[in-house]
This record gives C-alpha cells, sequence and structure tokens, in this order.
C-alpha cells in the first residue's frame, strides 16, 4: 500500500524565514548566501513596504530587515536565482547588493 502524500510535498505556503536577526550595517561588505525572502507592509512608514532577507553567513543562518527600494527591486528581479552569493553595499544613502 502506498502512504500518504505528505503536506510538505504540496503545500504552497510560503516558509517561515528564520536565524539570528542582525542589522544591515553589521554585513557590509561582506559575502553571503541569500537563502530566501519576503517582502510585507512595513508597520512604521505609512505606504512602505520592507524586505526580510533571508542569509547564511559563517554556517549560520541569519535574516536582516531593509526599508532599501533598491534591494526589494533586485530581490524581486532576481529572486528565482536565490541562493546566490552577494556583498551588501552601502553607496551614498542607500543599500545595493553588489
Amino acid at each position: 500500500m502506498n502512504s500518504p502524500p505528505k503536506f510538505s510535498d504540496f503545500s504552497e505556503e510560503p516558509k517561515k524565514l528564520d536565524g539570528e536577526k542582525v542589522s544591515i550595517d553589521s554585513i557590509l561588505n561582506k559575502e553571503i548566501l541569500i537563502t530566501g525572502f519576503k517582502i510585507g507592509k512595513s508597520k512604521y512608514k505609512e505606504n512602505s513596504d520592507y524586505t526580510t532577507v533571508q542569509f547564511v553567513s559563517d554556517d549560520i543562518n541569519h535574516v536582516f530587515f531593509t526599508g532599501s527600494s533598491v534591494i526589494a527591486d533586485q530581490i524581486k528581479k532576481y529572486g528565482d536565482k536565490i541562493p546566490f552569493t552577494t556583498t551588501v553595499q552601502k553607496i551614498n544613502k542607500y543599500y545595493t547588493l553588489t
């Protein structure tokens, strides 16, 4: 008799992003492996989005939060390439992936 399917085999529920929370400034100019992301509505700024980025650094799962529209646009555009390595840089007043 075949065993029944597992919920995880057919579920389309988004996976929870987990990991140690870090500030984006603490990872500037360090290579990281992006493993997931989520874009949501900001609780603090009206009509604004924020991006949660899950990544691995030194074999540890982390997440950072950012209101950077540049990073949000990059993540949306290249999200189908995840996982990928990148570096977060701050150029003048904005953050970007390079």
